[in-house]
């Protein structure tokens, strides 16, 4: 489920889907996949899903925000970062195994009872120079076996990376791209935050739609917020769809969404006000 490669220097792509429901299987939501050149010329993907949960048959996996990003720049160098928020996996009647929420490259772990093994932040390095992260692979085994893998990117550098050159930042600024050409898009940066705390919350999934209802973005908060980037210039709001485990959404629709906004090409915009999500149970 999504999956990113960035190998070039032909501006940016990116694919969202809402939600996606397999049925008598289960369900995952905002699965998103992008690829992005910036101001350096290194290029970078990402891919993921704001949350899901899978019947697999032996087990059932369910998470919240899945992230695998990758960067790679043209001196040849590479890296590479997955993130899982609220990852369990529950196989059958055994405990359900919880899931590091940033594991460490190639970590591999073997299920009970020979189901199978999961494989989080897998990192591989091919010949060519390129790097590709699985946030999260899961293999069953047995009578029925099964296969599930979120979140996938492929970065490959060189000279497929651009120039590789530094442009100062306070240069790069403004409504023009590093070439000098006026841009096209915008970029909408958001927080959510602990309500009565103020402590960012990480793994709040946020959906930008136009005003045709459209999804035009996605993204997934970390502790310093998240951006949507390549935002067409339109009447915009941005909601609050999912959020980890221990949080609830907002209630009311005016706490849960901002907007409507305009977005104009050449943006830069930061909501001013962060979504306050509440703790669903009281802290011991």
């Amino acid at each position: 489920m999504t999956e990113a490669r960035a190998a070039l220097a032909d501006g940016p792509a990116e694919q969202n889907t809402p939600r996606l429901a397999v049925e008598g299987v289960g369900w995952a939501t905002v699965l998103y996949a992008e690829t992005r050149e910036d101001r350096t010329g290194a290029v970078d993907a990402a891919a993921g899903a704001g949350s899901l949960r899978m019947d697999l048959g032996s087990a059932t996996v369910e998470h919240g925000a899945v992230d695998a990003r990758c960067t790679a720049r043209a001196d040849g160098t590479t890296d590479g970062t997955a993130t899982l928020v609220d990852a369990r996996l529950l196989p059958g009647w055994l405990p359900a195994l919880r899931l590091s929420n940033a594991p460490e490259p190639n970590t591999e772990i073997e299920l009970p009872s020979g189901l199978g093994r999961v494989v989080l932040n897998e990192q591989v390095h091919a010949a060519d120079g390129s790097l590709t992260v699985t946030a999260l692979r899961v293999e069953l085994t047995g009578e029925n076996p099964s296969r599930l893998v979120v979140g996938t990117v492929r970065c490959l550098p060189g000279a497929h990376a651009g120039t590789g050159a530094d442009a100062p930042r306070e240069e790069a600024a403004g409504h023009e791209e590093a070439d000098g050409t006026a841009r096209t898009t915008a970029t909408v940066h958001a927080r959510a935050v602990e309500a009565g705390r103020g402590a960012d919350v990480p793994g709040v999934v946020l959906e930008l739609t136009d005003a045709q209802d459209r999804v035009t973005g996605a993204c997934v908060t970390t502790r310093e917020g998240c951006t949507i980037e390549d935002v067409a210039p339109s009447s915009s709001m941005l909601c609050v769809v999912d959020a980890p485990s221990g949080y609830r959404l907002p209630q009311e629709r005016d706490e849960r969404c901002a907007g409507p906004f305009r977005v104009m090409a050449g943006d830069d915009l930061r909501l001013h006000e962060a979504f306050a999500l509440e703790r669903t149970a009281t802290r011991s």
